[in-house]
């Protein structure tokens, strides 16, 4: 159900929940002189380097189901608090697809559960490319509050 709308009150409480619980921690980051900044990954279906197989998921869960919905509301939420948010699972989606990897998964369940070596190396390589963005004399977080978008 995290690639929907919140269909019901306790969906939205627990997005509710977690916007609030990132808000205090990003207090609390900031009121020791240091920088919060969120990262989100990505969920194995996200990065599956099949389109159609996506599709089929999505097709699944019904209209209204976006594979990136949890990204894209996580960069709204970002926006609204001043948070600077780095979204993983678009790009990692893309370098799925156009490279025909797995991300998730080891030999004999590739493409579920964790991260596997490259996902890892990728996530790795985005995240810094993206830190040192932010942390550059001319870097800094653009409207969607990522530095490369």
């Amino acid at each position: 159900m995290v690639y929907v709308e919140p269909p019901d009150e306790g969906w939205r409480g627990a997005w509710r929940l977690m916007e609030r619980l990132l808000v205090e921690m990003r207090r609390e980051v900031e009121a020791r002189g240091a920088r919060f900044v969120v990262a989100t990954g990505s969920n194995p279906i996200q990065v599956y380097p099949d389109p159609a197989a996506r599709a089929a998921f999505l097709a699944r869960l019904g209209p209204g189901a976006d594979l990136l919905y949890p990204d894209r509301r996580f960069a709204e939420f970002g926006r609204r608090e001043g948070l600077t948010v780095f979204g993983l699972a678009p790009e990692l989606q893309a370098h799925a697809d156009r490279e025909r990897v797995f991300l998730h998964g080891w030999a004999g369940d590739l493409g579920n559960g964790h991260w596997n070596e490259q996902g890892h190396r990728l996530a790795g390589e985005l995240l810094t490319q993206k830190l040192c963005g932010l942390l550059s004399p001319h870097g800094g977080a653009n409207a969607e509050g990522d530095t490369t978008r």
